[in-house]
């Protein structure tokens, strides 16, 4: 895949995968984070640090890319931790924007790897049932909207008739 083309440090701590990259993500290369989870779930790996220790800037690109990487890894049954380092922080305000419940952030790739080991050894049904709840919540979220739209929808009716 190209994503494994680019400059990209694949270290494995098994059953965990650490990947860094120094270069910055740009409009060619939106991805590079995904795709590289997209293999790695293939592999069979689906937890995974991303290390943005590299980087000079945390751009929308990259914080898209980023939740794509969790999105693949969590359908998978994963988690995805990232290395913010401080001057990116500080920088940027990122510890509110990669936050959780979504990501899991810390300062230092070794806690990065703790972090995970301990999701990994979270009871797999108390993980399942998570999933499910974050399931449930977006589709009754989805269905509250479709309802508010069959509601306008018959108003919209109603005053056409008495208009018609």
């Amino acid at each position: 895949r190209r994503a494994l083309e680019m400059k990209l440090s694949i270290e494995y701590v098994r059953p965990i995968a650490v990947i860094a990259t120094s270069e910055q993500l740009d409009c060619d290369q939106p991805d590079t984070f995904h795709e590289a989870a997209i293999d790695l779930v293939e592999e069979g790996i689906c937890f995974l640090v991303a290390d943005l220790t590299g980087f000079d800037k945390i751009d929308s690109e990259l914080i898209g890319n980023l939740v794509q990487t969790y999105t693949t890894l969590a359908k998978a049954g994963g988690q995805l931790a990232i290395v913010i380092p401080a001057v990116l922080r500080q920088r940027h305000g990122i510890q509110l924007v990669l936050s959780e419940p979504l990501f899991l952030t810390t300062h230092s790739r070794d806690e990065a790897i703790q972090m995970l080991l301990l999701e990994m050894l979270k009871d797999p049904v108390e993980r399942r049932v998570q999933q499910l709840a974050k399931k449930a919540s977006r589709r009754a979220s989805f269905l509250l909207k479709v309802a508010y739209i069959l509601i306008l929808v018959s108003v919209l009716t109603l005053l056409a008739s008495w208009l018609g």
